[in-house]
């Protein structure tokens, strides 16, 4: 199977002996001529063969995955007062050769350094070797201004007057 959980795997039986013609099965019920199956997930079958007097054989054969895609936890550097410097690290384990990454419908890079961002939430996609991909959401929070709390004032006194206040 190419991809974790996938079900893209295939087998295709050598036949031999026996009378002909063959017929074969990786469930024991339905038979088939062709000798090929596909469409299989991980995981180990019996294979059951049968020739044209009824003789059977049965062999089995494990079909593998590879490891799922995974995230480690992201890092994250948070975007000053509506600017674009915020940053995302990411990294990703798993899968088949070498893990590639993307922010968004961005192109492909090889490593998941994403810098320049505002605030906001990003999808980052890890793809390995064989085209498999993990999509995880990463929120870039924004430091924001300063803040400021009035706790209290007074009006001014008479019209263009220049005695009000505010703490």
């Amino acid at each position: 199977v190419s991809c974790n959980g996938g079900a893209d795997g295939s087998v295709t039986v050598v036949r031999s002996g026996g009378a002909t013609p063959y017929t074969v099965s990786i469930d024991g019920v339905n038979y088939q001529t062709n000798p090929s199956f596909n469409g299989l997930s991980a995981g180990t079958y019996t294979l059951y063969i049968r020739d044209a007097l009824g003789c059977e054989a049965t062999s089995s054969f494990t079909i593998t995955e590879p490891s799922a895609i995974v995230f480690g936890t992201p890092q994250t550097t948070n975007a000053s007062c509506g600017s674009a410097d915020g940053a995302i690290l990411v990294a990703a384990t798993g899968g088949v050769g070498a893990i590639q990454y993307r922010i968004g419908q961005g192109a492909y890079q090889s490593n998941g350094s994403f810098t320049g961002l505002t605030a906001g939430t990003y999808l980052i996609t890890a793809k390995d070797a064989n085209n498999c991909t993990q999509t995880t959401a990463v929120t870039v929070e924004d430091n924001g201004g300063p803040a400021i709390t009035i706790f209290n004032w007074t009006n001014i006194s008479c019209y263009n007057g220049s005695d009000g206040t505010i703490t």
